[in-house]
């Protein structure tokens, strides 16, 4: 996961200022070329986030993006890589979404919770079903793997700025909210249920008594 230069706040009640994640334009390709890779990622993320890995096949991703399977071939040159270009943009995707709803509020239950919501959001849900799906092949495939680790890892610097007091532990604590969330995500997920209330109602608990224990033995 390639991420700009991260910007330095101090702790304070402030609105916290998030770096961007951009990945680099591939070398060579044209717009059009941009846009063509952009529709085919996307049809890959849908195809793995509401059929599932095993359904993603070139061809089925190629008629998704209304394109050839020459064409995905082209741009990504083996599924592989294809799932691999899924895995760390629906990674960075999760940041994106959170850092972008949080970024005006100040530290503290706050801003966590309105993260929380917004990772929840049933829109959101097949670019969660993507990347549970990628944290499998994670454990099959190494490169996936560290894109599943170096994303998680994001997640939690990010958190770590939301936490509303200097705290030498942020990082940890970070972690342990991502974690915390992470499973209730995986609870509404398979679950099969719409509505993901109650799996949201139970991580945001989670994340502030994680954060409530700051300070105590």
């Amino acid at each position: 996961m390639t991420e700009s230069a991260l910007v330095s706040t101090p702790h304070s009640s402030s609105p916290v200022s998030f770096p961007r994640l951009e990945r680099p334009r591939r070398p060579g390709l044209s717009t059009r070329g941009e846009v063509a890779r952009h529709a085919i990622l996307e049809a890959a993320i849908r195809v793995v986030g509401e059929r599932g890995l095993s359904e993603a096949s070139l061809a089925v991703v190629a008629a998704e993006a209304g394109a050839s399977k020459a064409s995905v071939l082209y741009h990504f040159g083996t599924r592989e890589r294809l799932l691999r270009a899924v895995a760390s943009q629906t990674l960075d995707r999760l940041y994106e979404r959170i850092a972008k709803t949080t970024a005006s509020l100040p530290r503290g239950r706050d801003a966590i919770r309105v993260g929380v919501e917004a990772l929840f959001a049933r829109e959101h849900r097949p670019v969660l079903m993507a990347s549970r799906e990628m944290s499998g092949l994670g454990m099959r495939d190494t490169v996936v793997g560290r894109e599943v680790q170096d994303g998680f890892e994001e997640l939690a610097k990010l958190v770590a700025r939301l936490i509303p007091s200097p705290e030498p532990r942020a990082q940890d604590i970070g972690h342990a909210v991502v974690m915390a969330v992470h499973g209730y995500v995986d609870l509404w997920l398979c679950s099969g249920e719409d509505d993901p209330g109650r799996f949201r109602s139970r991580a945001i608990e989670a994340a502030h008594a994680i954060l409530d224990s700051i300070g105590k033995p």
